[in-house]
């Protein structure tokens, strides 16, 4: 049986397909995918729960550097995660969450999980999100030279006094 969308409500789309039998029970149950801010908000539930909170809820929000904001209080959070991580697989999001909410517990300052830091560094999250982050940074210029200084001349001056050599000038220039 091909897939099919049977609902439409706001962002979350629900896709049925066919069947998936659960071996234990012999039931069957339809199949559904989750959108990115469920996946998100569940990644940041589970381990949420796990720390003590039982009210998290997580969106993606624009920024335009990658970052994490949060609130919390007694029992609950609210976190803003980069939308750089909206595709993102279930286990990077599993590890951001872990992160952060062992430095809010202060259990440790552990860093971000080899896995995510692979991901962020790979050559196809570069290619989808570098044009995204161009477009949100306001102060960059296109050309090296600016209002007051010429990057390409102070350049040219440290290969004539031979600092540098002359094949890195056409990487950067």
């Amino acid at each position: 049986m091909p897939f099919r969308f049977t609902s439409l409500k706001g962002t979350y789309v629900r896709v049925t397909g066919p069947a998936l039998e659960d071996s234990s029970s012999g039931v069957k149950k339809e199949m559904t995918t989750e959108t990115k801010e469920q996946q998100l908000t569940n990644a940041f539930s589970t381990i949420g729960k796990e720390h003590g909170y039982d009210n998290v809820s997580a969106d993606y929000s624009a920024f335009r550097e990658f970052k994490v904001k949060w609130r919390r209080s007694c029992g609950w959070a609210e976190f803003e995660v980069s939308d750089y991580m909206n595709d993102a697989p279930q286990s990077v999001l599993n590890g951001v969450a872990e992160t952060i909410f062992s430095r809010i517990s202060r259990q440790s300052r552990r860093e971000y999980p080899k896995e995510m830091l692979e991901w962020l560094a790979s050559d196809e999250f570069v290619k989808r999100k570098q044009p995204i982050y161009l477009a949100r940074s306001r102060n960059l210029t296109r050309t090296a030279a600016g209002e007051h200084l010429d990057l390409g001349e102070s350049y040219q001056r440290l290969i004539d006094m031979g600092l540098v050599t002359s094949t890195l000038c056409t990487l950067i220039i």
